[in-house]
């Protein structure tokens, strides 16, 4: 393991926090490349590291689409991976961001001991080089660590994402948008079908004020409708149950998830067309490592849009 994988991070994580904040707030997504992982003994076929690296990509994606960054995979990733992964004494510091136009590097090591590997992935800010969060952990085999995805990156890149989800929040109000909106609503304004935000397929609204969510092919959420003035607000209206998170993460990590998540809700203005609800989803983030839930945050929102489907 490098003296990079072993520095401690606390102080450059609050760093992190405080930076990637100030990023989305000025309306910027941040940018992580995605570099891959070195393998600096040789003890994986190419082939092994190419499915591991497609696993990290595809989640790490996931994430950015979900919570507002971006991913890139620079052209020279593997001259910016061996910078990654050197002593840092080797380097001064901002060698990255000569090499990288991003505000993190996202890559990392795998190796083997005799009867386990282990994988470390970590983001270091290319301004500087500083470490901002690290996830290091053994396995059995190549197998289980492809099975691990989710946690790794969660690991490596997730304690950024209540912040840049925060910075994101309709402020002060929820109705604070560029688009007109109407300052008297009715139930029949809503009565029909909604195309639902990440993690919802569509939104069937009733006249009685129910409505039940598709929760991208894994089951169904049943939801109340109400209205205060020209605020709308979708709540769950039924208890917390493992389909509810599983369309991001396995059964065995959603079952953990019932105890701790609080209820899901949105509150929402109606565009003047009628054809937008925009604001905000109140929900939980989780921490996961190695299967288990570690820390979940249960003050989290972001923003959220449902569009009226014709």
């Amino acid at each position: 393991m490098t003296t990079m994988g072993r520095r401690t991070i606390a102080v450059h994580l609050l760093l992190f926090l405080a930076t990637i904040a100030a990023q989305a707030s000025d309306g910027v997504r941040p940018v992580f490349a995605f570099v891959g992982v070195h393998d600096e003994a040789g003890h994986f076929t190419t082939a092994e590291i190419r499915v591991l690296e497609n696993r990290l990509t595809s989640e790490l994606v996931s994430i950015a689409d979900r919570e507002g960054f971006s991913i890139t995979i620079p052209s020279n990733r593997d001259e910016i991976l061996g910078f990654l992964v050197a002593d840092p004494a080797d380097a001064p510091p901002g060698s990255l961001s000569r090499h990288v136009s991003a505000y993190a590097v996202v890559g990392g090591e795998i190796g083997r001991s005799a009867d386990s590997i282990t994988i470390e992935l970590r983001s270091v800010r290319a301004e500087d080089d500083a470490l901002l969060a690290v996830f290091n952990a053994p396995f059995d085999s190549i197998q289980s660590a492809l099975g691990t995805v989710v946690e790794i990156v969660a690991g490596a890149v997730g304690p950024a994402i209540p912040s840049i989800a925060d910075e994101n929040r309709i402020s002060p109000s929820v109705g604070e948008t560029d688009v007109a909106v109407r300052e008297e609503i009715t139930l029949e304004d809503l009565i029909g079908e909604w195309s639902g935000d990440q993690g919802l397929t569509t939104v069937e609204v009733f006249p009685d004020g129910s409505a039940v969510a598709s929760l991208n092919g894994v089951g169904t959420m049943q939801l109340r409708i109400t209205i205060d003035g020209n605020i709308v607000r979708a709540v769950q209206d039924e208890p917390n149950a493992p389909r509810m998170y599983m369309a991001s993460f396995p059964y065995t990590v959603a079952v953990q998830m019932v105890d701790i998540a609080r209820p899901v809700q949105w509150e929402f203005t109606l565009s003047e067309n009628g054809t937008t609800l925009h604001g905000i989803k109140d929900t939980t983030f989780f921490q996961i490592s190695r299967g288990r839930v570690v820390w979940a945050d249960n003050t989290y929102s972001r923003e959220a849009v449902w569009t009226r489907l014709e």
